[in-house]
């Protein structure tokens, strides 16, 4: 089971750099399609088989861990579910994931973990649906 390891879902802080915030409703409810999941007591081969299942079910996903990839904080992985529609932000960090980078702004490559080109396909005609 993953739920317990969700630390963050839709998040409304007006803070600076909130990816979290409202991307639509369904029903009269807002949703984000990003989510942060606690790597709390995974080595570092589990944090890989789990952002490769994430990918498989259609998410694009990265490990953050303070000083790498010019991530600053708390270690998790960040992950955007490419099948909704999703606010500009979102859209630049999957598209982002689509090629190989870190989704952070200073866009270079992911060096932690790349999915396959098979799944890499999969998550961008799911994230096409919705653009």
């Amino acid at each position: 089971m993953l739920s317990h390891r969700i630390t963050q879902g839709i998040n409304h802080s007006p803070g600076r750099g909130n990816v979290h915030d409202t991307d639509g409703t369904v029903k009269g409810n807002s949703y984000t399609g990003a989510v942060d999941i606690s790597v709390r007591c995974l080595t570092r081969a589990q944090i890989r088989t789990l952002l490769a299942r994430l990918a498989e079910a259609g998410f694009a996903g990265w490990y953050r861990k303070d000083g790498q990839d010019g991530w600053t904080g708390p270690p998790h992985i960040h992950a955007i579910w490419a099948g909704c529609r999703l606010k500009p932000v979102l859209q630049q960090q999957v598209e982002d994931w689509l090629r190989g980078g870190n989704g952070l702004y200073s866009n270079s490559a992911y060096q932690f973990w790349q999915a396959s080109a098979q799944i890499k396909e999969k998550v961008e005609k799911l994230y096409r649906a919705f653009k």
